[in-house]
C-alpha cells in the first residue's frame, strides 16, 4: 500500500514545482482568480453537496485557489486563496504521483487528522483529482472538502463525480481566462 508524505512535507522534488510553476505560467495561469473556474468549483461544490470547492494551482512557493468556492453557509470559515504548501492535501494527492485521492473520514487518517486545516477549517472529508495538460504533466487539483464525514460506501460514487467534473472542466483550464 502507498501512503502519502505526512502533513508538513513537501509535496514533490523543487524540480517538479519548478517546471510545474513554469508551465502554468505559460499557459497563463498566475496568481489571479479566474470567474470560469470559479463556476466550475461552484457547480462542483453545489453537486457533492460541500462546504468548499477549488481549482489548486501548486506552485513552488505555495498554492493558489484559481476556482474557489464556499457553500453560503455563516459557520465556515473565510479561506483566502493562497496557502502554504505543508497545509491541506492536494499537495498529498501530487507526491502520490497524480492519483486521486477520497478520505471520507480525515479522522481516520493518522496522516490526515493532524494537518492543519482539519483544525482550521473542520475538514472531515477531502476528494481531490489532478489536473492535467495535453503532455500528460500534473499541473492542478480539482477537490472539495467537507465539515463532515462521509460514509466509506460513498466512496466510489465521490471518485465517479470528482473524476467527471474534472474531465468536463479541463480544457477550459488550459485557455486563458475569457476564452
Amino acid at each position: 500500500m502507498t501512503h502519502p508524505p505526512a502533513s508538513g512535507q513537501l509535496a514533490a522534488p523543487v524540480s517538479s514545482s519548478v517546471a510545474r510553476t513554469a508551465r502554468l505560467h505559460d499557459l497563463g495561469l498566475h496568481k489571479q482568480p479566474r470567474a470560469d473556474l470559479d463556476e466550475v468549483v461552484t457547480h462542483l461544490g453545489r453537486s457533492a453537496g460541500a462546504a468548499y470547492a477549488m481549482v489548486n494551482l501548486l506552485m513552488e512557493d505555495g498554492q493558489y485557489f484559481a476556482g474557489l468556492y464556499r457553500a453560503d453557509r455563516p459557520e465556515l470559515p473565510l479561506i483566502p486563496r493562497t496557502m502554504p504548501l505543508d497545509r491541506g492535501f492536494c499537495p498529498s494527492l501530487i507526491a502520490r504521483g497524480g492519483r486521486a485521492l477520497v478520505l471520507t473520514d480525515t479522522h481516520s487518517h493518522p496522516r490526515f487528522r493532524s494537518n492543519p486545516v482539519v483544525d482550521i477549517l473542520g475538514v472531515r472529508t477531502y476528494v481531490g483529482a489532478p489536473l492535467l495538460d495535453s503532455t500528460g504533466s500534473l499541473l492542478a487539483t480539482i477537490c472539495f472538502i467537507d465539515t463532515v464525514p462521509r460514509p466509506q460506501t460513498d466512496a466510489h460514487g465521490l471518485l465517479a463525480l470528482i473524476k467527471s467534473e474534472r474531465d468536463a472542466m479541463a480544457p477550459s483550464l488550459l485557455l486563458p481566462a475569457g476564452r
